[in-house]
């Protein structure tokens, strides 16, 4: 029950110390599981908002991931994103390359309203460190909808307080997942249409180094 980018984990994550975390404009918070920055700088309070965590590993960020955080400020007054570091899953890009990846998505307004912050433990233990009402969760198939429903469960049973909700990513990112950016990114595929521009000239840059490593 671990939460990740993919569908192998969902109730807890891999990577950082809940003693650690990062948040918009402030960089490496190394006193608390918690964002710094939205709270003391005139954003969303913490206390009387509706709150929720969207975790992941964001390995690379995609437009859909983007897609989903959209949606989840459509319905809740500020939103979490719990970056997974994913020691588990050796992931290609550091949790200061995928936080900043997510900075360079956001518009002002969702700036202002979104933190980041590296977790690892239970998502359970992190939601409350968050006083997170909600865990959103993206759904792309129906395969998702089955596993999530159990770590949804299980994760009522550790938090009842907690509520998960599903958002199904627009029709045009539904086959769009991270793994499957990589491979295209690594094999020299076009990635239009699939990753915000800043995520992939990292993703060129990354595989062109690969490549030169190779032929070395």
């Amino acid at each position: 029950m671990k939460s990740s980018g993919g569908r192998k984990s969902a109730a807890s994550g891999k990577g950082m110390d809940k003693g650690k975390g990062m948040d918009k404009g402030k960089g490496m918070d190394k006193d608390k599981g918690k964002g710094k920055g939205k709270d003391e700088g005139g954003g969303v309070p913490r206390h009387g908002s509706r709150l929720a965590i969207f975790p992941g590993t964001f390995d690379p960020v995609t437009l859909g991931h983007v897609d989903i955080l959209r949606k989840a400020l459509r319905l809740f007054d500020r939103v979490v994103v719990g970056v997974a570091i994913g020691d588990h899953k050796r992931p290609l890009f550091s949790l200061e390359e995928r936080v900043r990846m997510w900075e360079e998505c956001l518009v002002p307004e969702e700036a202002r309203r979104t933190a980041f912050v590296g977790f690892r433990g239970l998502l359970v233990d992190f939601a409350k460190d968050q006083n997170a009402l909600a865990v959103v969760r993206g759904l792309r198939t129906l395969s998702d909808f089955e596993f999530e429903m159990q770590m949804a469960e299980l994760n009522r049973k550790l938090h009842p307080e907690m509520e998960t909700v599903f958002l199904p990513p627009s029709e045009k990112y539904g086959a769009v997942n991270s793994t499957l950016i990589k491979q295209i990114a690594a094999g020299g595929g076009s990635l239009r249409g699939l990753v915000p521009p800043g995520v992939a000239r990292r993703l060129r840059s990354h595989f062109r180094e690969v490549r030169k490593d190779r032929r070395v």
